[in-house]
């Protein structure tokens, strides 16, 4: 027999099981409706859930899938949802998870930490592969990797959060990744919004916002131990956005600054970048042997401030003063090269001060570039060289947009290859 819905069941009732004011009602009857009843009713010792009828109460709550039609479908989406083995490696944090034992587990999303802290720590240690994962919301909390949760290859995935606070990341860490995909970090005390100090291997920072709103902080500030990466990250900054960061890699990356906005940063490369300061240098001194490709700076004074170990090369970057000198160069010991660079000032265009002293072997080099002076200003103004300069600058296939003449011997230090004076040039519009 076919199971049957009420409305058949009871009609068939009705006519097996009359009032039986006549005995119209037989064992044959009788087991009609008896028979139907069991095939149509739950047995909870021989049927499955595919054999119960669904209707969602909430339609929304099983998106995308849509309503299931019967109890196994429903179950069927719930087992796909939660899954069968949480990772050991991977610990979630919400806004509204909880650090209490049995309330959080590590592996399990709908068991999220109410804390990076208690989800970096319920994580296995020093090469551990793990993820810590936000789920979205906003946080007021600092992320600290220090020696007692040291980790290895470990990934911070803070994608699409506000964090108000700040990452620290220790020595005895290595190979960390921080995805700050459509996120803003915003740190209001004068220490770094983020500070990586890793040991060895590849550190990396993705995208997002971070912000320091101290006047005495730093966006970012890391050591000399480990290479560290940073890829389409925008940085704004009250004081500095990058302070100490050394052997750091900065990829198509913004850099906005009230102050200076990149100071001792050593053996560091730029590629893309646009570094900005509102009122003071783009590129102040003690920037040491840093290689910038395809970047725009620009100061709000002078677009390079470079009285101390100015050493560097420089590709195809628009370098600009807005209110004072396109570059000061100071003590540069070792090679200062440009190559193919539109160099601006409002003022003079390159200033050398007098504390300039390089090895005999050492020149400054600018190469293909235009170069533009404001009005009343020079080309290069030069002062007096120290005794101890015994380098020189060479000037190679450059145009001025006004004349100019080196210091005359035996003070010269500029020497000119195919130089071009265009009086009146207009400067680059960037």
């Amino acid at each position: 027999m076919a199971q049957e819905t009420r409305a058949q069941l009871y009609t068939k009732i009705l006519a097996n099981l009359p009032d039986n004011t006549t005995e119209q009602i037989t064992p044959a009857t009788d087991r009609a409706v008896e028979d139907a009843e069991v095939e149509s009713c739950f047995n909870l010792l021989d049927d499955d859930a595919t054999k119960v009828n669904y209707s969602p109460t909430t339609s929304a709550d099983w998106s995308p899938e849509g309503d299931p039609s019967e109890v196994g479908e429903g179950l069927d989406i719930l087992a796909a949802r939660t899954g069968k083995n949480p990772s050991d490696n991977i610990a979630y944090v919400s806004t509204t998870g909880s650090d209490v034992s049995g309330l959080s587990e590590v592996g399990n999303p709908l068991k999220p930490f109410a804390t990076f802290a208690a989800a970096l720590n319920a994580l296995p240690n020093t090469s551990s592969n793990c993820i810590v994962k936000a789920l979205g919301g906003d946080y007021t909390q600092d992320i600290v990797l220090n020696s007692g949760t040291a980790k290895s290859k470990c990934a911070l995935v803070l994608e699409g959060v506000t964090i108000t606070g700040r990452i620290s990341i220790s020595s005895g860490n290595s190979d960390i990744s921080i995805f700050l995909n459509g996120s803003t970090i915003t740190n209001s005390v004068t220490t770094s919004t983020i500070s990586i100090s890793c040991g060895s291997g590849n550190n990396f920072i993705y995208g997002g916002t971070v912000i320091n709103n101290n006047a005495g902080g730093k966006c970012l500030e890391g050591s000399n131990a480990g290479v560290k990466n940073v890829i389409g990250t925008k940085f704004e900054a009250q004081l500095n956005c990058l302070v100490n960061c050394e052997t750091f890699n900065f990829v198509k990356c913004d850099f906005n600054s009230q102050s200076i906005c990149i100071s001792r940063t050593n053996n560091s490369e730029f590629y893309g970048c646009n570094i900005i300061s509102a009122t003071n240098n783009g590129f102040r001194s003690e920037n040491t042997s840093c290689k910038l490709y395809n970047c725009f700076i620009q100061g709000g004074t002078n677009g390079i401030q470079g009285e101390n170990s100015l050493v560097g090369y420089f590709n195809n970057c628009f370098i600009q003063g807005l209110n004072g000198l396109c570059m000061r160069i100071g003590n540069s010991p070792n090679e200062l090269f440009f190559k193919d660079c539109d160099l601006i000032g409002s003022s003079d265009c390159i200033e050398y001060s007098n504390n300039v002293s390089r090895l005999a072997t050492t020149n400054h080099i600018f190469q293909n570039c235009k170069m533009y002076a404001g009005a009343g200003g020079d080309i290069f103004n030069e002062g007096n060289y120290a005794s101890t300069d015994l380098g020189n600058t060479q000037v190679i296939n450059c145009v001025y947009n006004k004349a100019f003449s080196p210091t005359t011997a035996p003070l010269q230090k500029i020497f000119e290859y195919n130089k071009v004076e265009i009086a009146g040039l207009q400067e680059p519009l960037k």
